[in-house]
């Protein structure tokens, strides 16, 4: 895959308001928002974004990180990945209806809900509970085909209250966009970099069109992934190997792919002593400990902090 430039990405376009289609956000001073995609090291909490968006002063800033999601679905989130819904009641209307998406957008370990389109229908409210499953309700009562294409309209929240004032979809592409994505695909049976690579590339191609500036951030190991003998994780030497080789591997294609819009939090975690060299299957990998991480995954507060500055740095030079 050839490399994006700073121009075919859209990195630097010149700024435009911001107003959402469907009315739902004004934003602060009617300036850009700033955007952050990705799993939990994005997500409220547990992530690095809200410590970075704090250093927009007078923007909006929408978090729109969450935990336990792969790629593919944080890339559906976006806009960027065609799903489908299908809905074995096939009618629609105020009572919940389960329904099952084709692409788990709203993985989780609690309740999120978000807003999607379907045809001839409008938009809809889709709840994702990892207890119960999937449904959806509409304002209107609406007979629908079993199955139907659908596209997200709105960012997600916790609560139908919430939701109402959710941003749409049109406001999450504008202004500066972080997109974090990958760290829970490394240790799947199908991983597959040139599908984590298409599908970034995809949500990168999409919001250039109206983004300020699209930035794309590298995943990062941990103690976690190391051997359970050495206090990790891993059931085995081999699994460690396969997991550490995977993240240096798929940072090396995002660096690639990305060019100027990629940044590489576990290289500057790294090179400010956030780590330790290990021997495993007769190799040294340097893996992320408790300098920079909190339980082995996830950025402690000098963790985060240097993840936000690293990214407020290249947003600061593109």
């Amino acid at each position: 895959m050839n490399m994006i430039t700073r121009r075919q990405a859209g990195f630097g376009m010149l700024a435009v308001p911001a107003v959402s289609s469907l009315g739902t956000v004004l934003l602060a001073h009617d300036s850009l928002p700033v955007v952050g995609f990705g799993d939990s090291m994005t997500a409220p909490g547990s992530g690095y974004f809200d410590l970075f968006a704090a250093q927009f002063a007078g923007r909006a800033h929408f978090n729109e990180g969450i935990g336990r999601q792969r790629t593919a679905h944080i890339v559906a989130r976006i806009g960027a990945k065609p799903f489908t819904i299908a809905i074995p009641g096939r009618l629609l209307g105020r009572e919940p209806q389960a329904c099952v998406p084709s692409i788990d957008l709203l993985t989780s370990d609690r309740p999120k809900l978000i807003k999607v389109a379907l045809p001839g229908v409008g938009p809809c409210v889709l709840r994702g509970d990892p207890a119960a499953g999937y449904t959806i309700t509409t304002d209107k009562t609406v007979r629908v085909a079993d199955c139907l294409p659908a596209r997200v309209v709105s960012g997600y929240t916790d609560t139908r209250e919430r939701l109402e004032a959710a941003p749409g979809i049109e406001t999450l592409h504008r202004g500066l966009i972080v997109i974090r994505a990958g760290r829970n695909d490394l240790s799947a049976n199908d991983f597959s970099i040139s599908s984590i690579i298409s599908d970034i590339w995809a949500a990168v191609s999409l919001v250039r069109r109206s983004a300020e500036k699209v930035i794309v951030a590298g995943v990062t190991n941990g103690s976690f992934d190391l051997p359970v003998r050495m206090g990790g994780k891993s059931a085995h030497d081999d699994h460690a190997v396969m997991v550490l080789d995977r993240t240096t591997a798929l940072n090396e294609a995002l660096r690639r792919a990305f060019g100027d819009g990629f940044v590489d939090p576990l290289a500057n975690h790294l090179s400010k002593g956030g780590g330790s060299q290990y021997e495993i299957g007769g190799r040294l990998f340097s893996v992320l400990g408790s300098e920079v991480l909190i339980d082995g995954v996830h950025e402690n507060d000098r963790g985060k902090d240097q993840t936000a500055s690293l990214i407020y740095a290249k947003y600061l030079s593109m």
